[in-house]
């Protein structure tokens, strides 16, 4: 199964993301794909475009995109990432989450039925 969940960060460009994250090399080397699209709401609306990354349904897979996307948000100001589900519901994840907690936000993003993370 693929999942495809949107990626939106209000300090940088879609692409400055996508570019950061397809440099990651356990990224590369999971297979992760990412697609910048047209924004199709008004959460930023400066922001024309919205990073999608295209996953296996691997719970292993979620994970190396949340370590990718906790090293992207370490060069940023930014204080935390949110995964939000499709009902809306969201949990928060501290910027300095150290790897060996990463597990923890993996298994409560499955529950929430992730589709969309901010940062």
């Amino acid at each position: 199964m693929t999942e495809k969940i949107e990626i939106t960060c209000s300090t940088m460009p879609a692409a400055a993301v996508k570019e950061l994250l397809e440099s990651d090399a356990e990224i590369a080397a999971a297979g992760i794909v990412f697609e910048a699209r047209k924004a199709v709401d008004d959460f930023l609306p400066s922001e024309p475009e919205v990073l999608v990354a295209i996953i296996g349904g691997s719970t292993a897979l979620l994970g190396v995109l949340l370590g990718g996307l906790l090293k992207v948000v370490a060069s940023t100001k930014t204080r935390n990432v949110v995964i939000q589900g499709r009902s809306g519901r969201r949990v928060e994840i501290p910027a300095d989450t150290p790897a060996e907690k990463l597990d923890e936000y993996v298994a409560k993003a499955k529950d929430l039925d992730l589709d969309r993370i901010d940062f």
